[in-house]
Parts: C-alpha cells; sequence; structure tokens
C-alpha cells in the first residue's frame, strides 16, 4: 500500500492557479520514493503509461476516515493471510463500529 500526500494551500493555489482551482493541491509528496515531489502533470503521465483515462477524483485527497478504513482493510487482509483469526475479529468489530456511525 503506497500513499501519496498533496501539499495544499488555498490562498496560494488562488494565487497560482486562478480561482477556480477547487482542488487547492499545490504539488504531492511520495513518502515511499524519499519524499519525492511531483505536480499534476506527472499523475497524468502515469495514468497514461497505464492507460487510464484521467478523472478529477484522482488529483483530489482523500478524507481522513477513507485512508484510516483503507489501512484496516488491508491489515485485516494480511492477518487472514497470516492465520491470525483473532486480529481479524477485532479489526473487523472496528469496522462494523465506524459503519454503523456513520
Amino acid at each position: 500500500m503506497n500513499y501519496i500526500l498533496a501539499y495544499k494551500d488555498e490562498l496560494l493555489s488562488n494565487e497560482i492557479f486562478g480561482e477556480d482551482n477547487s482542488s487547492s493541491v499545490l504539488f504531492y509528496i511520495n513518502p515511499h520514493d524519499n519524499g519525492a515531489v511531483f505536480g499534476k502533470k506527472e499523475i497524468d503521465h502515469f495514468l497514461k503509461k497505464q492507460e487510464i483515462t484521467p478523472i478529477e477524483s484522482y488529483y483530489l485527497p482523500c478524507d481522513n476516515l477513507y485512508v484510516i478504513e483503507s489501512l484496516i482493510k488491508h491489515l485485516i487482509f494480511l492477518y487472514q493471510k497470516s492465520g491470525l483469526k483473532e486480529k481479524v475479529n477485532d479489526l473487523e468489530e472496528i469496522l462494523r463500529i465506524a459503519e454503523s456511525d456513520k
């Protein structure tokens, strides 16, 4: 699992890109690549190489709850592979509680 960080600054983004820039993302950081910094053009290039049609949501940050749920689901997968059923059950319970609170 590899997350990319988005650096946002609404005021500076409006100055650079104009007020119609809804995302306010100035650049992205890849913590798994020694903190490599890149922009939208590099994402465009990556998507083109993968033959993926770009959509706006690919450039926008995910909310915190989505990231936490994704990490829990990934842990569940890893624990299932390792046969750690008790840990799987605990994490599935956490997800059920989170879902019921929505």
